[in-house]
């Protein structure tokens, strides 16, 4: 077994290489999810865009391809909890259409309000068990 001790200025390199890595993963916290809703041609586009701004990665489903709308409840003891209404896909994955923050965990009409709308909008029926 041969062992190569390496240079001084190959560190250099990894060190640039480990802070690239860094950065890169850094602007992944600046990635924002977005779902779009065209009712007219029956299409969900959900997109990434880096700063709200720049698009980086599209995808688009019809709504044949859903078969209910979805709600799940996380709660969180300091700021009450999020709702999460989104589309069921026939697959079983979820596309999650719409984040809503409340404060109070038991007050969530307003959550199934919004999904009930979104059931009559797309035709899907809304499946009250949560996701």
């Amino acid at each position: 077994m041969l062992l190569v001790a390496p240079r001084i200025s190959e560190g250099r390199w990894f060190v640039a290489a480990f802070g690239a890595c860094f950065a890169i993963a850094g602007l992944a916290l600046f990635i924002r999810p977005r779902t779009g809703i065209d009712f007219c041609r029956g299409v969900i586009t959900r997109e990434s865009r880096l700063l709200g701004r720049h698009t980086i990665w599209t995808r688009q489903f019809n709504i044949t391809d859903f078969t209910a709308v979805v709600m799940r409840h996380t709660i969180d003891r300091e700021s009450g909890g999020t709702y999460f209404i989104g589309l069921r896909a026939i697959k079983g994955s979820t596309v999650w259409v719409r984040y809503i923050d409340i404060a109070d965990p038991h007050c969530s009409r307003y959550a199934e309000t919004i999904a009930l709308a979104l059931s009559a909008d797309t035709g899907l029926p809304f499946d009250e068990t949560l996701a």
